[in-house]
């Protein structure tokens, strides 16, 4: 099963040959999750397989909803009634934990969505304004009325946040860990609140069904 939220936006044509080669790779291995945009990348190589690679136990993100591709039933056993997609995220690697194995993902990504500015055109229930711009021009439909905009402020400190976990990609996924927990730690005094609100879902999440 094909699992791709709504604020992900394709923005150019995705090679149909990838996509069902991670589906034959993933019906082979009996994998649980195979994620199809490498956010974040894997934390191992697999032996003579140069476009998907495992997520080890205890990484980051293990379980994430970005783009990937599902066993149905081993989502179903990690879903819990009322849990938004946010604590799901957070909740459900805690509960992947149990399984030594099964989670993939590419090392490059084979469902287009990510763009230069940003991976989703939504953070935290508003637009990015630079999306909106980019999709506005295409007029394919989208509503703008029915959501806010995120402010400038926030869009910059979620810039910012991305640029540092990016520079950080060169280290081992356990130093990565470390450094930004380190970092987050000594920026506290001075940007707890906006620490904070990066950190918040927003207030009117839908829950997991």
């Amino acid at each position: 099963m094909l699992v791709m939220l709504d604020d992900f936006f394709l923005r150019r044509k995705v090679s149909t040959s990838e996509v069902l080669k991670c589906l034959r790779f993933a019906l082979m291995t009996d994998a649980v999750q195979l994620r199809l945009i490498p956010r974040p990348r894997p934390t191992g190589r697999l032996l003579g397989e140069k476009l998907i690679g495992e997520s080890g136990l205890g990484s980051p993100y293990r379980v994430s909803t970005q783009a990937a591709i599902w066993n149905r039933m081993r989502l179903l056993e990690m879903l819990r009634p009322g849990e938004t997609i946010w604590e799901f995220e957070y909740n459900a690697n805690a509960r992947a934990d149990e399984l030594p194995g099964g989670f993939y993902s590419v090392w490059r990504p084979v469902l287009p969505y990510q763009g230069t500015w940003a991976h989703h055109v939504v953070e935290k229930g508003k637009w990015f304004f630079h999306e909106k711009w980019i999709f506005g021009r295409q007029n394919i439909g989208c509503d703008f009325s029915r959501r806010e905009t995120l402010p400038l402020r926030q869009t910059v400190f979620y810039h910012l946040a991305q640029t540092v976990d990016r520079l950080l990609d060169f280290l081992p996924w356990q130093a990565k860990a470390r450094c930004k927990r380190l970092l987050k730690k000594s920026l506290r005094p001075f940007l707890g609140r906006a620490l904070d609100r990066l950190g918040q879902a927003p207030a009117r999440s839908r829950p997991v069904s």
